[in-house]
């Protein structure tokens, strides 16, 4: 899984797949959540892996 401000660089997931064997894939902490209306959904996917720790430590709230 590729995460963080590099991660949805165009051609990463193909060149860490051929370099290593292993599939990969961007990780989205925002599937499967429903989104606001003021949300701008093309620019919350484009940075959506940057979000990733952001995102687990703001749910930590709710597991606790």
């Amino acid at each position: 899984m590729l995460a963080g401000g590099t991660a949805s660089l165009s051609g990463l997931r193909e060149r860490v797949k051929e370099v290593t064997g292993f599939a990969c894939r961007v990780v989205n902490p925002f599937e499967n959540m429903k989104l606001g209306s003021a949300v701008r959904e093309g620019k919350l996917r484009r940075e959506a892996p940057s979000y990733l720790t952001a995102c687990g430590l703001a749910m930590r709230r709710f597991v606790q």
